[in-house]
């Protein structure tokens, strides 16, 4: 992803998610460096879209299924098709 690329992103984005100030819109996002633009920044503040950026490795502490279920499933599940490939 791209700076362009998010911001491209973002216009779409804002017209489906019709943010307003009586509205506003929450976009959480991962730490990637392409969601801290100027261009990108500046677009959300004009059109009340608050981005929210989570600290970098802290998935396991947002998403405990997917080291406890889904990651053990995930490479089981890859042997497997490795065996019958």
């Amino acid at each position: 992803m791209t700076y362009d690329n998010f911001l491209n992103l973002l216009k779409p984005f804002g017209q489906h998610a019709n943010p307003s100030v009586q509205r506003p819109v929450l976009m959480v996002l991962d730490n990637h460096a392409s969601h801290c633009s100027k261009s990108s920044i500046i677009f959300c503040r004009e059109n009340q879209i608050t981005l929210l950026s989570f600290l970098p490795l802290c998935s396991h502490e947002m998403q405990p299924l997917d080291n406890s279920m889904y990651g053990p499933f995930q490479s089981c599940f890859g042997d497997v098709v490795q065996g019958f490939c």
